[in-house]
């Protein structure tokens, strides 16, 4: 899912052990076990990792032009320049950090996801596309809904205990358990009294959009997740 993509200290790409894996890339060879399957993003995925260090990427947020196009280019050799002009500082309030937290989230997260729903779909294989656009408040400066910030919402238990799930936020731990209950029940996360979640189709790439009112969307960053293919990450 993020092939190019040089972190720093972690690595999170699969592992082909040849029994749990047997094979790498499996869903391009259409070599897996064809089960149906949910799969999606944080709106906000990578806002986390330039706030928080102790995540292994220790990044240093860029402040300038210069430490804006050295950041990409150290995570995509060769493609630094291009990265800064698909995400110009003008369409994030002129922040630098706001502009590289977004190419990374579509980067490592949203573009990946959205590959692998492609692939699922092509083999078959009923899939459900979802962004998770309920932003957690931690008093934490507006991180909106960052990496792993859905999981409070898939178990009913706070992030941390300083953190307990606030009032607006019970009605999405209502909804999320719902739709991931009957996925692992049923195969299928609709269910009686939710909004229907429709199957993802590459052709108008629906999805399931999860808030405090839910609601759906098509081609969600299909220009963006675009781009990224063409680079080959």
């Amino acid at each position: 899912m993020t092939r190019n993509l040089r972190w720093s200290t972690i690595n999170w790409a699969p592992v082909a052990d040849g029994f749990v894996l047997p094979d790498d890339p499996v869903f391009e060879r259409d070599t897996f076990n064809k089960v149906p399957t949910v799969i999606g993003n944080n709106r906000n995925e990578a806002t986390l990792f330039f706030y928080v260090k102790s995540t292994g990427l220790d990044l240093t947020p860029p402040v300038d032009a210069g430490s804006y196009q050295a950041l990409e280019e150290s995570f995509y050799p060769g493609n630094g320049a291009a990265i800064v002009a698909e995400y110009p500082i003008s369409s994030f309030q002129g922040s630098y950090k706001a502009a590289a937290a977004e190419a990374m989230g579509d980067a490592a997260f949203v573009c990946g996801a959205r590959r692998v729903a492609r692939a699922l779909a092509a083999s078959g294989v009923p899939t459900f596309r979802y962004d998770f656009a309920h932003a957690l408040n931690l008093g934490l400066p507006a991180l909106g809904a960052f990496h792993a910030s859905e999981l409070p919402f898939v178990f009913g238990n706070p992030l941390q205990p300083r953190a307990p799930l606030a009032p607006e936020d019970l009605p999405v731990v209502k909804q999320v358990m719902a739709y991931w209950g009957s996925m692992a029940t049923h195969g299928d996360p609709n269910t009686a009294g939710q909004l229907a979640w429709p199957p993802y189709d590459p052709t108008n790439e629906r999805q399931l959009v999860i808030d405090v009112t839910a609601s759906t969307e098509s081609a969600f960053k299909r220009a963006k997740c675009n781009f990224w293919d063409r680079l080959g990450n």
